[in-house]
Parts: structure tokens; sequence; C-alpha cells
């Protein structure tokens, strides 16, 4: 019974998320020099605190960021703005938890950054949370990311 129960949440959360991925891919639909990239995390460290998939959206014209992925969303009930610094060989992406509370009404914040490598994609990321034992770490794969039209 709570396997299913377990499932259900899961599901609508997975559906909620789908639907706002959608949403965010269309946030910076208007600027040509828009980018995105879906990043997914095959091997972590984490204790559940690294996300399994991560979603970014880059403006290069105008450096506007927003990152999604299910730990972000759930606790900040939807996509955050981050910041980025390019280079020639990498990108590195930093986004935040801020003010969450954790399942004891405990506020704590989480600090992310992610680095992806160019040409490759291949990418770490590390999740600090503030106060508390860390880092956790991740490396997976980045691809970009196709807007629906």
């Amino acid at each position: 019974m709570q396997l299913i129960i377990v499932f259900t949440v899961f599901g609508i959360f997975i559906l909620k998320l789908s639907i706002l991925t959608t949403i965010m891919c269309f946030a910076l639909t208007g600027a040509a020099t828009a980018e995105a990239l879906k990043c997914e995390v095959t091997n972590a460290r984490n204790r559940g605190w690294v996300p399994s998939e991560i979603i970014v959206d880059f403006d290069r014209k105008s450096g506007d960021v927003i990152v999604v992925d299910p730990i972000t969303y759930h606790f900040m009930e939807g996509p955050v703005a981050g910041e980025v610094a390019e280079s020639s060989k990498k990108d590195t992406y930093k986004w935040s938890i801020k003010n969450a509370k954790d399942s004891h009404g405990q506020k704590f914040s989480l600090n992310y950054r992610m680095t992806v490598r160019k040409p490759s994609m291949k990418m770490n990321i590390t999740g600090q949370p503030l106060g508390f034992q860390g880092p956790f770490t991740g490396k997976g794969k980045c691809a970009p990311y196709i807007r629906k039209k």
C-alpha cells in the first residue's frame, strides 16, 4: 500500500514537473540567443540531495538563467533564477534553494553549482547545504533541450 502511494505521489510530481518544464521553456522563447540544456545525473553521491535531472534555460544576450529540477521544484514550488559563468572550455551554472523547511520544520538553504564542459557536455554538480554536512556530488551529461512549439 505504501509503495503504491509513493508511486502515485511520484507520478503526480513528474506530471507537475513536465507541465512546469513546458511553461519554463516558453519563458525565454522570444530571445534568439536563448538556449536550453537538459542534464541527467547518472552517478551521484548525494543522499537524495542531487537532482537526477536538471533543465537550464539560458539567454546569452541578457544573461538570464532559469533552472528547474525535482528538488528545487519541491522546495521552491517552481523554477528559480540562477547565474552563469561562461568560458571557452566550460559553463558553470549556480542556483540556490533558500529558507526551505525540511520534514522536521527546520529551515535550511542549499547552493548548487553545475559545470558543463565543452564540447563533451559532461557535467559535474555539487550541492552544498549551508550549516550542514556536505557537499553532495554527481556526474552526468547534458544535451540541448529542444523546446516544443
